[in-house]
């Protein structure tokens, strides 16, 4: 968790900001983050006001998936894998939830906060067996919102492991996988697995400095070098 919120702004937005405000990210496009002057040489968006998604032409208002903006949030991924509660608080009281609650599809409507809600703070297990892996995709070390964002989570048990993995920047919401060694012959084959369905849920228009068939085929690296990571450290400790 540390190393991904090093990551992400600059020192002095880390000095100032609050882990809820990364999780509370706004969904990012290359047709919406972009100055007014640029925004005058094409019709506005959706997400603008506008009538029109520029990566998705045919999209119209009524569709469930209005805007493809992207989800960025840095820290999102480690704290789903470290299960994550959110405390929130409104005009209606207190409420909380778990974290993968808080995300919608949507690029507009893409939190589900009510008016007036806001994030108190956050409860994570501490995990006794696991280790935990975040690898990110971007033009600098800090900064830049993640192109790709891999947390990979691998939990011991005994003979055994659980392999966990959560994605930011492919889609409009976090994605979220799951494998455990029953259902699979070999170890291999459950990474294997866990890669195919991870490279599946990207939806990787070009909106960013990467093309997109190199963020996807980062994915499974990512996976395999979060795993391998995460592995040494175990044989280090």
């Amino acid at each position: 968790l540390a190393r991904a919120a090093a990551q992400f702004g600059s020192a002095q937005i880390r000095n100032r900001a609050t882990i809820g405000g990364n999780l509370m990210v706004d969904n990012r496009c290359i047709y919406i983050n972009q100055s007014g002057i640029n925004r005058q040489s094409h019709s506005p968006c959706f997400k603008a006001d506008g009538d029109v998604c520029h990566l998705v032409k045919s999209a119209k208002r009524g569709d469930e998936t209005l805007c493809q903006a992207r989800f960025v949030s840095d820290t999102a991924p480690v704290l789903l894998l470290l299960k994550a509660e959110v405390n929130i608080v409104g005009p209606s009281g207190r409420r909380n939830i778990h974290l993968d609650e808080l995300y919608k599809q949507d690029g507009i409507d893409s939190k589900s906060l009510k008016a007036g809600e806001v994030i108190t703070s956050l409860e994570v297990e501490i995990p006794q067996a696991a280790g935990l892996h975040y690898e990110k995709l971007a033009i600098r070390n800090a900064l830049d919102f993640p192109s790709l964002g891999v947390a990979v989570r691998m939990t011991d048990h005994g003979d055994t492991r659980d392999l966990s993995v959560a994605l930011t920047g492919l889609n409009t919401h976090p994605g979220l996988f799951h494998a455990t060694p029953e259902h699979y012959a070999t170890f291999d084959d459950m990474v294997a697995d866990i890669c195919a369905r991870a490279s599946d849920f990207a939806v990787t228009y070009q909106q960013d400095f990467f093309p997109r068939a190199y963020r996807k085929s980062m994915i499974p690296v990512f996976i395999r070098r979060g795993v391998e990571t995460i592995e040494k450290e175990k044989t280090h400790e």
